[in-house]
């Protein structure tokens, strides 16, 4: 909504699309943005999923785990290539 904190936003869009490495079946395939804030929030929230820290799953830093399966990776590959 034109309204919201989209900084604390983005924190929970990431966690709704990236928790689990988006392997759950409660994850965001969709955000929806209404009103005038599409250009900021997909500016945000691809900067800020940008700058996730990937690597080993039981790494307490690591923000975005290793994927299941080779169709996963691929999906995520696919995804990260397609315009927003």
């Amino acid at each position: 909504m034109p309204d919201a904190d989209v900084d604390q936003g983005i924190v929970w869009l990431l966690r709704a699309c990236f928790g689990m490495t988006g392997q759950r079946c409660l994850g965001v395939d969709n955000i929806v943005i209404i009103g005038d804030i599409y250009d900021e929030v997909k500016s945000k929230f691809k900067e800020a999923a940008a700058a996730m820290k990937l690597g080993y799953g039981l790494d307490e830093d690591t923000e975005l785990g290793p994927l299941t399966t080779l169709a996963g990776k691929e999906t995520v590959r696919w995804c990260s290539m397609a315009e927003v």
